[in-house]
């Protein structure tokens, strides 16, 4: 009699174990269908998905990858890069100084822009507050990042920006002192980031 007493105990158990799997299993299911048929996303070649997002401030105006500063019109450019061989040609950028390193990439990178010509370079972490803080200085902002730099990074393109553009930038101060010893690197980088990003 002991054994038929066990017998529905161990089954009932079995059956609330195998109920609970099942629901587990649903819920996977029904999460990965959900995320796989979300519109507006892009997938990295490592799988890692983004949200695509072309943010515009001012005029609709659109930049095509490799253009020029300036007025140069925007021309149309056919691009087809696939695996390891399409990487080739990609230079690492140089060592950045730790000085400068650390922190969330929360900081874009942006032009202000007179007349059709970028006369001013920018930081923030929010395009559309900055425009607004500028108020009609500029004709409008462009951005020149496409994902989020650390602030370090984003002082190191604007202080680049600075750099080339010297007396054709209204900028009134730098966004890294000469002073420090890290200016050079720090110039470096965002120079070699500029190229590395079509400007």
């Amino acid at each position: 009699m002991t054994t038929r007493t066990q017998q529905p105990t161990t089954r009932r158990w079995v059956l609330v174990y195998l109920a609970a799997l099942v629901a587990v299993l649903a819920t996977l299911l029904s999460s990965v269908s959900a995320s796989a048929a979300t519109p507006g996303v892009a997938e990295t070649r490592v799988g890692a998905s983004s949200v695509v997002v072309e943010p515009l401030v001012g005029p609709p105006e659109h930049i095509a990858a490799g253009q020029r500063l300036g007025n140069e019109a925007p021309r149309v450019v056919t691009v087809v890069a696939t695996g390891v061989a399409a990487n080739a040609g990609v230079r690492a950028l140089p060592a950045f100084p730790k000085a400068l390193s650390g922190g969330p990439a929360n900081t874009h990178v942006y032009l202000g822009v007179r007349n059709g010509k970028p006369v001013y370079g920018g930081i923030t972490t929010n395009i559309g507050r900055r425009s607004s803080q500028h108020g009609d200085r500029f004709d409008q902002l462009r951005q020149v990042t496409t994902e989020p730099l650390t602030r370090g990074q984003a002082r190191s393109v604007e202080q680049a920006l600075i750099v080339r553009n010297g007396a054709g930038f209204e900028n009134k101060i730098n966004s890294i002192s000469p002073k420090h010893s890290y200016y050079g690197d720090a110039v470096n980088w965002g120079e070699a980031w500029l190229k590395q990003n079509g400007y």
